[in-house]
């Protein structure tokens, strides 16, 4: 069962939910597939809440790393971020809107919940105005679960921009 959370914006009909994340998103870098650090986001672009990529900070996988030196090899998803950041390291491209390609958009914040407090159904205001409209973006994680989503598998370029077999039939997809 996976959780999800409903996003609106409070000034016109923005709506979307982060299942927009859901699904295999990768980087195919050669012969190498790594899978594309993502949150929902509000896109001006496609007027719509959709995923977008979210870029390694490689200082902040580094001093991650540097605290664990000595007590393990970093290992399973930190190590495949620190490749992942090595390669992404001559980017070129800001992050994108996974969807349409777009730089425009802004990423919706986590919202933190303190011990005790109520986080199921409860609307909560994110730090986030809608450029668009002014209005704020809010944000629930609704009663219901859902099982059995339709995964999608994509895949997209170091430069953030996706490709299909009709674009790059070299890629072994």
């Amino acid at each position: 069962m996976s959780a999800f959370h409903n996003y609106w914006c409070s000034g016109c009909d923005l709506e979307g939910s982060s299942t927009c994340t859901w699904g295999d998103f990768f980087y195919q870098i050669g012969t190498y597939r790594f899978s594309i650090p993502r949150r929902a986001g509000v896109c001006y672009n496609c007027e719509s809440i959709t995923a977008v990529e979210i870029l390694p900070d490689q200082t902040a996988l580094h001093k991650k790393v540097k605290q664990i030196k000595g007590k393990s090899a970093p290992t399973g998803y930190l190590a495949e971020q620190i490749e992942l950041a090595s390669l992404l390291e001559k980017r070129e491209s800001q992050p994108r809107c996974l969807e349409c390609g777009s730089h425009n958009f802004q990423v919706i914040p986590k919202i933190d919940v303190g011990p005790g407090r109520l986080t199921l159904n409860t609307p909560r205001k994110t730090n986030l105005i809608h450029k668009k409209c002014g209005g704020k973006i809010y944000v629930r994680q609704p009663l219901l679960h859902i099982d059995g989503h339709d995964r999608k598998e994509r895949f997209y370029t170091k430069e953030g921009i996706e490709v299909t077999y009709q674009t790059h039939p070299i890629f072994k997809f």
